[in-house]
């Protein structure tokens, strides 16, 4: 709907609602000359080294984990980037150190709430499979598991309104499921919670086709014989099947809206 910023009927702005404005303005500003920073501190040690060795770069995972809580959100998108390309030697106890910033954020409401912080964490759980499944990461994995259950337990209830933050959780659980298969990391979990391979079918009647669109090429991942592991691919065909949606009756009105916007 177009409004006529002259009729007096316009969005009244408010200072709350321009200092919100320039806030907003100032992290995304932050966040691009964050991407240039950090991939030049990632990919120059390594063109300079004789072997190609990964970046260790202790300085700048400190000034990271010293940011408050705007600055680290705009920031760690770009480190978590590098490290998924591996560009940066990420340890075992670094990784816990940045999850357990994480999770300082989570407790706090003002960004509790917040779509951006949940997606950077599933993102930094993603970039980091590699590191939490080896076999000295037992504490690290303790705390991912954690993780899992918390988002998984809140999509299961549908408590989840943010379709970006189901999206990105079922393409986390689709990487992890690549890189182990037999799912062992959940051989000794402490916590009671749904299987990757157990909740990715159900996100195949998701209400937002986003997500649903995505799960029919990541469910398909399944049926490989590297994903199979040692199920029978009819029995896992079923699963894919039951977790569909069926309800065709709102297939063209939420297309409509993923396609144009309303």
């Amino acid at each position: 709907m177009e409004v006529d910023e002259a009729d007096g009927f316009g969005p009244i702005r408010t200072s709350q609602t321009a200092q919100t404005e320039k806030k907003l303005a100032v992290n995304t500003t932050l966040r691009h000359i964050a991407r240039i920073c950090i991939g030049f501190l990632s990919l120059i040690p390594i063109l300079q080294s004789t072997n190609g060795e990964t970046t260790r770069d202790k300085e700048l995972l400190e000034i990271i984990l010293d940011a408050d809580g705007d600055t680290f959100l705009s920031v760690i998108p770009s480190y978590s980037d590098n490290v998924r390309r591996g560009r940066f030697n990420l340890g075992v106890n670094a990784t816990e150190t940045l999850l357990l910033r994480f999770s300082q954020h989570m407790g706090d409401p003002s960004f509790a709430k917040r779509e951006e912080t949940h997606l950077e964490v599933i993102r930094f759980l993603d970039s980091t499979i590699g590191v939490w499944l080896q076999p000295s990461a037992a504490d690290v994995l303790n705390k991912v598991q954690f993780l899992f259950k918390f988002y998984s337990d809140m999509i299961v209830r549908k408590k989840v309104r943010s379709w970006r933050i189901r999206y990105a959780f079922s393409c986390f659980m689709s990487n992890y499921l690549n890189k182990d298969p037999w799912q062992k990391a959940w051989n000794t979990a402490e916590v009671d919670c749904s299987l990757p391979s157990e909740l990715l079918p159900q996100l195949g009647a998701d209400e937002d086709i986003r997500v649903r669109f995505k799960l029919a090429t990541l469910s398909a991942k399944l049926l490989s014989p590297s994903n199979l592991a040692d199920k029978d691919a009819s029995t896992v065909y079923l699963e894919l099947k039951a977790g569909l949606s069926t309800d065709l009756s709102q297939f063209v009105p939420i297309l409509v809206q993923a396609m144009f916007g309303f």
